[in-house]
């Protein structure tokens, strides 16, 4: 599983058990070590990508701080989106090359990150980088095709939408919602008709209530003075949950193809919140709402299917 984000904490010791240096990569600063920094100069070190780590592939069983959803998956950094990048290449360049790193290695990359969530902007897609997702399941994993999770966004407050962020709003990325405790959408959360998914995060934007326990930068430079945070949120923290379910899926059934992956995905998933009046029945009699996607993403549903699933018959373009 390769976190493309700002960098990972290799040492912390409930991610280095699991923790591939020789394939990690920093398209920040070009070179091999995503070991992140205080890239933005506010008195911590770059936080974000460990705290996606931890939730996707922190180790079980060794009686250490936290499981990750798929504990025995092997894990690699991609460092992408941190601030006073060196690198002379442009960002679409370095998105190309970091959406397509290790295709015959990583099976799936989660991106917690994305356009700005103020409501106001487009976000586009790079040419380079789209030609990357294009390339990525196309020739991924032997050809059966990268799995790429995509954080919906938490703009809703702004009124933004999912379908405004050109990597999200893509057919090769399965862009993943948050929902809070209470199985109902929180105030962040992005509607979008792009939305396949949602998966638990923090409940609003007061932080009033408990968040993602998660890992942390080591020792007392990250965002806790442990190598454990306690409040990671937003869609950030839903993605690699959804990351970690499709894991267990292809330790499986390991010759799913991406377009299996989503078509498990939509029909294991569960109807949550079902007062709410944005549910509707698709043409293929499936629920979905703008909100929740299909549903609240079952880990033990999507892997039991998964076992003896047949696989989809090719995709045909139209033109």
């Amino acid at each position: 599983i390769g976190i493309i984000d700002d960098g990972v904490d290799y040492n912390n010791p409930d991610l280095s058990p699991n923790f591939l240096t020789s394939l990690s990569e920093d398209y920040c600063d070009d070179d091999a070590d995503v070991m992140p920094s205080d890239s933005d100069i506010d008195g911590e070190v770059d936080w974000h990508g460990t705290a996606v780590a931890g939730i996707v592939s922190a180790k079980g069983n060794n009686s250490l701080g936290i499981t990750g959803v798929s504990y025995a998956s092997s894990l690699i950094g991609i460092r992408l989106i941190a601030d006073g990048c060196t690198t002379d290449l442009t960002s679409d360049e370095s998105e190309h090359n970091a959406l397509k790193h290790h295709l015959d290695k990583v099976d799936i990359y989660t991106n917690s990150w994305g356009p700005s969530d103020d409501g106001d902007i487009l976000g586009e897609i790079g040419p380079l980088a789209l030609s990357a997702l294009e390339e990525g399941v196309s020739e991924g994993r032997g050809g059966l095709g990268s799995i790429y999770v995509w954080a919906a966004g938490n703009g809703q407050k702004n009124g933004d939408n999912s379908n405004k962020d050109a990597y999200a709003n893509s057919r090769y990325t399965i862009a993943v919602g948050a929902t809070n405790w209470k199985g109902e959408m929180t105030d962040y959360s992005e509607f979008g008709s792009n939305v396949m998914v949602v998966a638990p995060s923090h409940n609003n934007d007061t932080w009033e209530d408990p968040a993602i326990f998660s890992t942390d930068i080591s020792g007392t430079d990250g965002h806790n003075s442990t190598d454990y945070l306690d409040d990671m949120g937003g869609t950030s923290a839903s993605t690699p949950m959804v990351s970690g379910v499709i894991a267990l899926m292809l330790e499986a059934n390991p010759d799913l193809t991406w377009r299996d992956v989503q078509h498990i995905l939509i029909r294991t998933s569960n109807k949550i919140d079902p007062t709410n009046e944005g549910w509707f029945t698709t043409y293929e009699g499936r629920n979905f709402n703008h909100a929740y996607g299909y549903g609240l993403v079952d880990a033990s549903s999507a892997v039991n299917l998964a076992k003896n699933w047949a696989n989809a018959t090719i995709h045909v373009n139209l033109t």
